[in-house]
């Protein structure tokens, strides 16, 4: 299935829920991508753990529900966690936060090295 095709019926399967939920309920459910429908199952992208539990725990049922209203047929809804893809300025942050940690880290192995070197009982030389 293409992913246009795959697009339109996520977006009916939503439309579907709009008169059964509150608005809030579509903070949840508007972000989730669809990967892939098969005769069995229907595996849905979340960005995150927290949103994938929380939609599993407050509107699986309603999701099946409207699924197989859509499609015609009951379906297995997966539910996997995606990352999104960064953007340039994500990705400068995330390299300068490693690259931070790393000389962090050595100096605080420098330091450790230095201060260690020559030096017994309490700081006094020997």
């Amino acid at each position: 299935m293409e992913q246009a095709e795959l697009q339109a019926i996520w977006e009916q399967i939503l439309n579907n829920m709009r008169d059964q939920l509150a608005g809030s309920a579509f903070k949840w459910l508007d972000p989730i991508q669809p990967i892939s429908l098969t005769e069995s199952d229907l595996v849905l992208g979340t960005q995150t753990a927290m949103a994938k539990d929380w939609i599993t725990s407050h509107y699986l049922t309603i999701l099946e529900d409207a699924v197989a209203a859509v499609v015609g047929s009951p379906r297995k809804i997966v539910m996997k966690v995606i990352e999104a893809e960064k953007t340039p300025e994500e990705k400068e942050r995330e390299r300068l936060a490693i690259e931070n940690q790393r000389l962090m880290q050595e100096g605080l192995e420098n330091m450790m090295a230095f201060t260690g070197f020559g030096w017994k009982n309490g700081g006094k030389n020997q």
